[in-house]
């Protein structure tokens, strides 16, 4: 099972950005575009 069904994903051009891994957190552990907006407790689609 791939990452994008497990997270519900749909295949739109935006998976890749969403997926794409930014750093590490402090265990260690891959953080991307969508880890980093549910961090934040906001997403690409709210208005900042």
């Amino acid at each position: 099972m791939s990452i994008s069904d497990v997270l519900g994903l749909d295949g739109t051009d935006y998976d890749a950005f969403l997926l794409v891994v930014v750093g590490e957190d402090g265990t260690g552990a891959a953080a991307t575009v969508l880890s980093a907006f549910a961090r934040l407790e906001t997403g690409p689609w709210t208005a900042v």
